[in-house]
């Protein structure tokens, strides 16, 4: 529940053009959405660029996707820039992709 909760703010602040804001809060959505369905494994200092990069793993084809919105995270929360609404609707569309695509798996 909490996890539709934080999508709902996200959604919220891009419907009142806070960007910046939706696009750290629907990046976020996605990092705890995989970790709580054990598919990639965060843990606290965990960078956005990091957990992109090990969110490839498991989801190949849309690396490149994850990679350009762990930039705009980057951007909006820690270089203070503006985020848009052209960002914010990539890192939405991720976020439906990655809940749409099933993840490539390693078995042990």
């Amino acid at each position: 529940m909490r996890l539709l909760i934080i999508e709902d703010d996200a959604e919220a602040a891009a419907a009142r053009g806070e960007y910046s804001t939706a696009v750290a809060e629907i990046f976020r959505a996605i990092a705890r959405g995989l970790a709580e369905r054990a598919i990639v494994t965060t843990s606290p200092g965990t960078t956005a660029r990091d957990f992109a990069i090990n969110a490839s793993t498991p989801f190949p084809d849309l690396g490149d996707a994850l990679r350009e919105s762990a930039t705009a995270f980057d951007q909006v929360r820690y270089l203070d820039r503006t985020g848009t609404a052209g960002q914010f609707q990539q890192v939405a569309a991720l976020e439906r992709d990655l809940r749409a695509t099933r993840p490539v798996l390693e078995l042990l």
